[in-house]
């Protein structure tokens, strides 16, 4: 008797393996590419520790069109699209051509796994939109935030303004992964943070205290602004670029 659980309980482990570690396969082998320019795969959601792919939704992977304003589909062939890039896949971002200037975001969209800032220096995404509709998302000046502007999503890296302040809302930086979670590390940071005009950063508390910003991916950075309170600890926290951080009212912020 003992040994049939035993037994039970290995094939129940091995069915388990192969269904999760066969998402990754199935994902990378099902990729589709439409008549309007797009790349989608099926869409994947968090199964205890691993994942499994949804045959009735998708997700965007790569826009390989020429159009500078670019509209996120609502669907393909009557099935949602529902997100940028397949997680935990070779296809975890969504990924566009420099040309793309403005990008909107409709009600359909609820998962955001990454937006591509590979060669930021060159693109010219200056705008991200998101339709009243979406619960998910808001924008606010052309930033990608959540709805509730608690996460700062995506701060578009052709942006033409020299100044940015945080919201006060903003409790989080990082990528929206799965409905009620989000990823912080640094590979998100760079990619949350990287334009070529920004010079003045605006920090309104210590929540930013985990942000490890990119240098590099902010070139034209002169100031980083925070309440007067907080200017030695900023300026440990940054260290080699602590010369760049500068104290202001709290008022101000």
């Amino acid at each position: 008797m003992k040994r049939k659980i035993i037994i039970c309980i290995l094939a129940i482990s091995l069915v388990l393996i192969l269904a999760l570690g066969g998402c990754r396969a199935h994902m990378l082998s099902s990729t589709i590419r439409t008549s309007d320019n797009f790349v989608l795969g099926y869409h994947t959601r968090q199964v205890f520790t691993g994942c499994a792919y949804s045959p009735r939704e998708y997700s965007v992977i790569e826009y390989f069109g020429d159009s500078t304003e670019l509209v996120i589909p609502l669907e393909y062939r009557g099935r949602p699209i529902v997100g940028f890039g397949v997680r935990r896949t070779d296809y975890d971002e969504f990924v566009f051509g420099n040309q793309v200037r403005k990008l909107t975001i409709q009600r359909n969209i609820g998962h955001i796994h990454y937006i591509s800032t590979r060669g930021f220096e060159q693109m010219e995404l200056a705008e991200v939109y998101v339709t009243s509709d979406n619960q998910a998302f808001k924008s606010i000046d052309g930033v990608l935030f959540t709805s509730t502007a608690s996460i700062l999503m995506f701060y578009p890296p052709a942006k033409v303004s020299e100044t940015f302040v945080i919201p006060k809302t903003v409790t989080a930086v990082g990528f929206f992964t799965v409905a009620g979670s989000w990823a912080s590390s640094e590979a998100t940071m760079a990619s949350v943070m990287a334009n070529r005009y920004l010079k003045n950063l605006y920090i309104p508390s210590t929540e930013f205290l985990s942000i490890r910003l990119d240098f590099e991916r902010l070139p034209s950075l002169e100031n980083i602004f925070v309440p007067y309170s907080l200017l030695n600890t900023y300026r440990e926290f940054f260290e080699d670029n602590a010369d760049l951080v500068q104290s202001i009212y709290e008022t101000l912020i």
